[in-house]
């Protein structure tokens, strides 16, 4: 595990060196070693590997959406709760697609961050 020094403004109160992990987006968190708080680390983008599977998986799972687009509007045209059914079948879909978005967005913040503070 690597130890680094704690990031300014993102403080438990301890004066203690944090340890790095990652969090379920893949974004960095860190932790005290001492009361085992964790928050944010703001300055660390997501890696190239994270970011490209991102990108796939928002395009695929969106390519997939479109392709069953016929069918959704078919059941819209049978009433709200039809249509209301066909969407929450694809709930999967859905859910992967927007936490894509949540992740490309955060990234992309974090990584505007960090190029207007290097200027």
């Amino acid at each position: 595990m690597k130890i680094t020094p704690q990031p300014e403004g993102t403080t438990c109160g301890h004066h203690e060196t944090h340890v790095g992990k990652k969090s379920f987006l893949g974004f960095q968190k860190r932790v005290c070693m001492l009361c085992k708080s964790t928050f944010d680390d703001p300055a660390i983008p997501l890696g190239t590997g994270y970011r490209v599977t991102y990108w796939v998986l928002g395009l695929f799972c969106s390519l997939a959406l479109l392709a069953d687009l016929q069918n959704i509007i078919h059941a819209a045209s049978f009433g709200a709760s039809t249509f209301i059914h066909a969407v929450i079948e694809r709930w999967v879909f859905i859910l992967f697609i927007g936490g894509a978005v949540f992740a490309l967005k955060k990234d992309a913040a974090i990584r505007k961050r960090n190029r207007l503070g290097e200027k």
